[in-house]
């Protein structure tokens, strides 16, 4: 996902919605981002889970040129989402960027209690 902080104005965002997952108590998110120019904006994760909304990840501002990589833990009783935004900053000098999506799930196993599966978005 890309936003283009010129096409826009000062808060517009864009959201990217993962799809319904199962219930986890052991969740591992992985991604990369780039948050690049002076004017940038904020960079949110959130867990959408039955009746709740929690922000698991919230970052601001300029981060250099690099690209960054990021681990969130996710835990859900319920089926849940994924909603990752981008929030446009003040100015068209700040673009967000966020690549290479990853889940970890560790399984409970009777033969294996270190089961891990990954799933790539």
């Amino acid at each position: 996902m890309h936003i283009e902080a010129s096409l826009y104005t000062r808060g517009s965002v864009a959201i990217l919605e993962g799809p319904y997952t199962l219930p986890t108590q052991n969740c591992e998110m992985k991604f990369y981002y780039h948050m690049f120019g002076g004017d940038c904006g904020s960079l949110l994760v959130y867990i959408n889970s039955g009746d709740s909304v929690k922000l698991v990840f919230n970052i601001t501002g300029e981060q250099g040129k690099d690209w960054l990589g990021a681990s969130v833990q996710l835990k859900s009783d319920y089926a849940f989402r994924i909603h990752i935004t981008a929030t446009r900053g003040s100015s068209y000098k700040g673009d967000i960027a966020i690549d290479d999506i990853s889940f970890k799930v560790r399984e409970k196993n009777l033969n294996n209690d270190n089961n891990l599966s990954k799933t790539n978005i």
